[in-house]
């Protein structure tokens, strides 16, 4: 498994590594990252800056890539397009 992905860059988990065990033995089979609550802070907080201090907020909606837009918005689009069916 990779490192998560934050800020930019991989790095590994603040909230430390866990085992993965066989159940069918418990065997060791890897080490991952545990990426938990410090870790998903530090994510929330990077995105924050890459939006208040990157050029997404001054980027018109036509030049932003496809699906970029709010999540909800592309549901009620979805809901909408179902209804005319």
């Amino acid at each position: 498994m990779r490192d998560p992905f934050t800020g930019g860059e991989l790095r590994a988990a603040l909230d430390g590594r866990t085992e993965i065990r066989r159940p069918a033995d418990g065997c060791l089979a890897g080490v991952v990252d545990a990426a938990g609550g410090t870790d998903t802070a530090e994510a929330i907080a990077a995105a924050r800056r890459a939006f208040d201090e990157g050029p997404w907020p001054r980027t018109p909606a036509r030049a932003r890539p496809p699906g970029a837009g709010h999540p909800a918005g592309r549901a009620v689009r979805r809901a909408g397009a179902d209804r005319t069916r």
